[in-house]
């Protein structure tokens, strides 16, 4: 028998071994206690299964599959749930004990909520900063995600139900932004809560701001502008909400396009007086100092 308010964690590893006894743990030290987590090993080479199998627990359930990209990898793990909500930890990251049973009494208070989020410490060595130094916003955040998405996968909470209420689920196609994708479509039809506590600990990894994945980043993008068009198909603010996404993909091309030092391209966006940002003329100038990109690549990692 299915067990009510059962939660699904998502664990996608490949060759995740060096972090993964911490992710463990801190799902193990739950005091939420009704959990289930769908492991799913994307072939992993190193040691990750065999620190996974160490842990004798009836509620971790193994899997292993050929390799996959991380969106066909997050639709298979989700295809495995058995719980009435799902959550998604990533192996070098983890919870502290309290998350699961905050999020999931938010949730109960209000049945119009279908996902819950939190802030999140990003991290790296000696390193630590919150995501959010003001509260975000909540409620029905369609048009905010699409202005500037903010929302970091580590901290959400999901009532099922609503994902399957979607045209489908992850798309197997996005490698990086799968999570954008599914949470601003998710964000049309319910509602969004915010709790002011900070329930994770992301890692940040030296690949995390390269120059390939911003490249990936901005083709991903692209995708789903596609979607946002078919999905805003009879939408009367159809004009406006592309407008605003496109705003949002300009900024992360212009940031391409500078550590590509492609100035003609830098230049068409800042013609545009709604990127000209404060942000966005400083890089310019960097561009041509030798130190420049270095220099913001600094910025960016503190």
């Amino acid at each position: 028998m299915k067990k009510k308010n059962l939660v699904s964690i998502i664990m996608n590893c490949h060759n995740g071994e060096r972090y993964l006894k911490e992710a463990l743990n801190s799902v193990l030290n739950q005091s939420y206690k009704k959990w289930e987590l769908i492991f799913f090993d994307n072939n992993s080479k190193d040691n990750s299964a065999n620190i996974l199998k160490s842990f004798k627990d009836e509620r971790i359930k193994y899997f292993k599959s050929n390799f996959v990209n991380l969106g066909i990898a997050r639709k298979k793990a989700f295809e495995l749930c058995n719980g009435d909500y799902v959550t998604f930890l990533d192996c070098d990251d983890f919870w502290v004990k309290d998350k699961l049973k905050l999020q999931l009494n938010e949730m109960l208070k209000d049945q119009n909520i279908g996902l819950c989020f939190s802030n999140s410490f990003f991290f790296k060595k000696n390193f630590k900063r919150k995501l959010y130094n003001s509260k975000p916003s909540d409620g029905y955040v369609f048009y905010n995600l699409l202005k500037k998405y903010y929302i970091s996968f580590d901290t959400v909470f999901i009532k099922i139900k609503f994902i399957k209420k979607l045209n489908s689920g992850f798309d197997k196609r996005l490698t990086i932004i799968h999570d954008l994708d599914l949470i601003i479509r998710l964000s049309q039809i319910t509602k969004f809560k915010y709790i002011n506590k900070t329930l994770s600990y992301w890692r940040i990894h030296e690949n995390s701001f390269s120059k390939n994945k911003l490249s990936r980043i901005n083709f991903e993008k692209k995708i789903f502008k596609t979607k946002l068009t078919r999905m805003l198909k009879n939408n009367k603010k159809r004009r406006e909400l592309l407008e605003l996404y496109n705003q949002n993909l300009k900024e992360t091309l212009y940031e391409e396009y500078f550590f590509n030092r492609n100035i003609s391209k830098m230049l068409s966006v800042l013609k545009n007086n709604e990127t000209r940002s404060v942000k966005n003329l400083a890089m310019f100038f960097l561009i041509f100092l030798p130190f420049g990109l270095g220099f913001y690549r600094l910025l960016k990692k503190s």
